[in-house]
């Protein structure tokens, strides 16, 4: 799969992105002149970019002001799928913005989020904390990961299968 990196400034200003060129497959895309520095601006613009060359768009989280959001309303504005992941908090404001102008859920984001980070063992409490979760509502999801053998408990820890 190409990896595509939009940059917000020129490739004088790309620096250490210019070792990706190393690899097969990468390539750096900018519509600045060499030498424009990058700016707050300069990054809101090539967000147009990056929507336009998706096919589909990810958000996986995104607070109230996130750049995601300017890069979902473009792939929205340019009849492109817009996928968010929903949570509880104020990282995922923006996401649940988005659904009320066009996106869909990604289904299954509870688990794929636990999953995710129950690739190595946490604590219940270590768990609440990251995912901003009341605890008898993230008990419950474990409880049902585990009841489909998709999560283990070991002592005080919850880890992945």
């Amino acid at each position: 799969l190409p990896t595509v990196v939009v940059l917000g400034a020129g490739l004088l200003y790309a620096g250490r992105l210019k070792g990706l060129l190393k690899y097969e497959g990468v390539s750096l895309v900018t519509e600045l002149l060499p030498w424009v520095k990058p700016e707050r601006y300069t990054f809101a613009r090539r967000n147009r970019i990056i929507a336009g060359l998706s096919e589909k768009l990810f958000v996986v989280e995104a607070g109230p002001s996130s750049g995601a959001l300017i890069t979902a309303r473009y792939a929205l504005s340019y009849g492109r799928p817009v996928l968010v992941f929903t949570g509880e908090g104020e990282r995922f404001e923006g996401c649940r913005r988005l659904l009320n102008e066009g996106a869909r859920p990604v289904e299954g984001t509870v688990q794929f989020g636990l999953l995710e980070l129950l690739k190595k063992p946490r604590t219940l409490d270590e768990l609440a904390t990251l995912t901003n979760r009341k605890t008898p509502e993230l008990l419950l999801e474990l409880t049902r990961l585990m009841a489909e053998g998709k999560v283990k408990r070991e002592g005080a820890y919850y880890c992945r299968l």
